[in-house]
């Protein structure tokens, strides 16, 4: 009975006030100003603005409250143990005739107090204005209690935490970078890892597990999904994260009763975990020094210097850290032996030498996704562009030819220097295994296997959009002339709009190779509006059925531009100069109106002709550059013509 009197005496809750009582009074000042007061504010203006509030309580201001969420828990637990870091102070409380545990509990509880009360007494005041003014209409007292539930427990996991850290840690600036390294340390760990993986073995999909929920292994990158309006955080994480804060409550008052009292002013209080430390941050800048070098240069030399230089930064940085001192360079026997340990690591890989060459055999394959991009699955925005995995025994067996081409070259397409494209290969497997690969290579090099398995009808129907939208979800199609001389049809009859859909997804189905890879003619966009989303494409040239049918409804010239259009265009030969210097106004009043072989057109018929052989933007290996000015507004636009498109008018001018 004397021990629990002294644990709760007045002086014992005094003590605590002065140390974390200003920061709850803080966090709910700020509180208070960003969401009671801003919500008042909003519905006192509602006559002169209509009133639309936010759909959730964390859409206020969103950005202090996070900042608020992740810094005041983590102030609480460093205020709170401050007396285990300094040496007086915890000589003097582990004198006092209290058990550690009972010290533990009594500090570690009144910060949870400390740290709901804010919390709790915004949400009575939110919940007293929503009886006040009547505004059932824009939220619930769910909405309230959600707000509060998730607050309270991100707050207790972040408050946690960091008491765990102050146990393992004698030094307080220590325990607050410790506490949010703690917290990022699953998502960061995996991304280094992923990262690494990506360079060291060929075909590792780096891209596609980055996407994957990554964000979901810290509570700190997780909680921002709350800023959107569909964010959500469901009761099975609410529940992992309730159960991590008890077993983090158990531990630091497990290592508490462990710790010994001289620990304090070290930046590690437990010799076993200094070791731990060490090789932790000497394998994580380790990591961190390959892949920035690895990904900046692509080489192999760059990266393994990478790996040596992040590897000695770390090692040393956590010794100057244990040891509070920079003199610690002769320490050379204990790099060397973590360099050895590191050294074994990565020669491990080697073993995965399989896995770099495999492809899974085609008896065994279901289905095979071939894409140069890769959607978040939750993605459901563009669901529209998810590509379909190819069924089809052709198909398939073209995916794995290509595969195979791309496994052959592995040393070219590592030191390829050019810009390259990734492609990522997806095979659910019969058993119902997965396997995935992604590479980066330069699709012009692979075109003998890319050509047929792109040509497919299936394939088509795999990539493109516009194979996804029902004809019953259709609402409009727009098109305009991609230019900006507001030249626009908009096609919303039910009827005509089902027509005009099925003829577009004929005109894609019979597209060539070349005519999708380097389109030329006309510019214009087609915008198909639907209940399932929005689908872009260009209209091109070889669009003739589309073009037939536009004509018919008297639509074709309300949408494209002609030679009506355009006053004159400027030719010019092409070469790298031009394309680094100029913009078009300089390209028009500098390098063509200077050069006496500049060929000017202004016959109609012959700009047509140059406007139909004519590719959009500046593509540095065609021979020609145009720039084209309008007549209306004085508009310009840039083009440019290769010598197998180009006009032979222009070609005998030059």
């Amino acid at each position: 009975m004397p021990l629990r009197m002294s644990l709760f005496n007045r002086d014992m809750i005094l003590q605590v006030v002065r140390s974390v009582g200003w920061i709850s009074i803080v966090y709910f000042l700020v509180l208070l100003f960003i969401l009671p007061i801003r919500m008042m504010m909003m519905y006192a203006d509602r006559e002169l603005h209509v009133w639309a509030p936010r759909e959730t309580l964390f859409q206020y201001e969103f950005g202090i409250q996070f900042v608020l969420m992740i810094a005041a828990p983590v102030l609480f637990s460093v205020f709170l143990y401050r007396f285990l870091h300094v040496r007086q102070w915890s000589d003097l409380m582990h004198s006092l005739p209290i058990k550690r545990a009972h010290i533990y509990n009594f500090y570690t509880i009144a910060g949870l107090v400390f740290l709901a009360l804010p919390i709790l007494l915004i949400a009575l005041i939110i919940l007293g204005l929503h009886t006040v003014y009547g505004w059932n209409l824009y939220m619930s007292v769910g909405d309230i209690a959600s707000w509060v539930g998730l607050t309270l427990v991100f707050n207790f996991i972040f408050y946690l935490a960091g008491v765990f850290v102050a146990m393992v840690t004698g030094i307080s600036a220590v325990q607050a970078v410790l506490t949010y390294i703690f917290l990022l340390f699953p998502a960061g760990i995996s991304l280094l890892v992923i990262y690494n993986l990506g360079m060291l073995l060929y075909g590792f999909p780096s891209s596609y597990y980055r996407i994957h929920n990554i964000e979901y292994l810290s509570p700190l990158t997780h909680f921002t999904v709350m800023e959107t309006s569909n964010g959500h955080i469901g009761g099975k994480h609410v529940l992992i994260y309730l159960t991590i804060s008890a077993v983090l409550y158990v531990l630091g008052l497990f290592i508490y009763q462990k710790r010994k009292s001289e620990a304090a002013s070290d930046a590690i209080a437990f010799d076993s975990l200094k070791v731990v430390f060490k090789f932790g941050v000497t394998v994580c800048t380790m990591m961190l020094g390959g892949m920035y070098f690895g990904n900046d240069q692509h080489t192999l030399g760059w990266m393994i210097f990478g790996y040596a230089f992040g590897a000695i930064i770390g090692y040393f940085v956590a010794e100057m850290v244990l040891q509070k001192t920079w003199r610690v360079f002769g320490n050379l026997r204990g790099f060397a032996v973590y360099a050895g340990v590191i050294v074994l690591l990565v020669l491990g890989l080697q073993a995965f030498g399989p896995y770099e060459k495999h492809i899974p055999a085609k008896n065994e394959i279901k289905s095979v996704m071939v894409s140069n991009f890769v959607i978040r699955p939750q993605d459901e925005s563009h669901r529209l562009y998810r590509p379909v995995p190819l069924k089809g025994e052709e198909a398939i067996e073209m995916a794995r030819s290509l595969h195979s081409a791309i496994l052959e070259r592995e040393t070219t397409n590592r030191k390829d220097p050019r810009i390259t494209q990734q492609f990522f290969f997806k095979y659910e497997l019969k058993d119902g295994g997965t396997v995935v690969r992604e590479y980066n290579i330069t699709p012009e090099e692979y075109e003998t296997w890319l050509r047929p398995l792109q040509l497919t009808k299936e394939y088509k129907h795999s990539t493109h959009p516009i194979f996804k939208l029902k004809e019953s979800s259709l609402r409009k199609i727009r098109i305009n002339d991609g230019v900006g001389l507001n030249k626009r049809v908009v096609i919303s009859d039910s009827l005509e709009g089902k027509e005009a859909l099925a003829i577009l997804k004929r005109e894609v189905e019979n597209e060539s190779y070349e005519e999708w890879k380097n389109p030329v003619g006309t510019r214009a966009v087609i915008e198909i509006e639907s209940y399932q989303g929005v689908v872009q494409l260009e209209f091109k040239k070889s669009y003739t059925e589309f073009a037939a049918w536009l004509n018919e409804n008297g639509l074709f010239e309300e949408a494209i531009v002609s030679a009506k259009d355009v006053d004159y265009i400027a030719v010019i030969k092409n070469s790298t100069d031009l394309i680094n210097r100029y913009g078009i106004e300089e390209l028009l009043s500098g390098p063509m109106k200077e050069d006496p072989s500049t060929l000017i057109i202004k016959d109609k018929k012959d700009i047509q002709n140059a406007l139909d052989q004519s590719t959009n933007g500046w593509r540095e290996r065609d021979s020609y550059v145009a720039v084209v000015v309008y007549k209306p507004y004085g508009m310009k636009e840039m083009r440019t013509l290769d010598e197998k498109n180009v006009p032979d008018f222009i070609k005998n001018h030059f």
